[in-house]
């Protein structure tokens, strides 16, 4: 339940003497009253359980930037055994070239 939805609704019933029906306002009170437990409620554990998930995000941050990485490594050493032989010929025949035009 919405908290601040149910104390709107309270005291929209509580602020028009006109229409003022007491069983709605007896019920809007046991809505606004649950609401305000649920919310307390929910505080309470957020007030518990963010330091532990702000603290626990250093090693999480780690712990995925070290595969990063480690992924990049594979990633590099992979390229560089296709590149090789690729550069090797492309040099051999550069040199090639080079001296036939002269």
């Amino acid at each position: 339940m919405d908290y601040d939805s149910q104390r709107h609704n309270y005291q929209s019933l509580q602020g028009n003497p006109k229409k003022r029906d007491e069983i709605k306002v007896t019920k809007a009170r046991e809505s606004l009253e649950e609401a305000k437990r649920t919310y307390e409620l929910l505080n309470s554990e957020l007030h518990d359980e963010l330091p532990a998930l702000y603290d626990s995000r250093v090693l999480f941050l780690v712990t995925n930037l070290q595969t990063l990485f480690a992924a990049e490594q594979v990633f590099h050493a992979e390229t560089a055994k296709v590149k090789s032989p690729f550069i090797n010929k492309l040099f051999h025949f550069h040199i090639r070239c080079t001296f036939t035009f002269f």
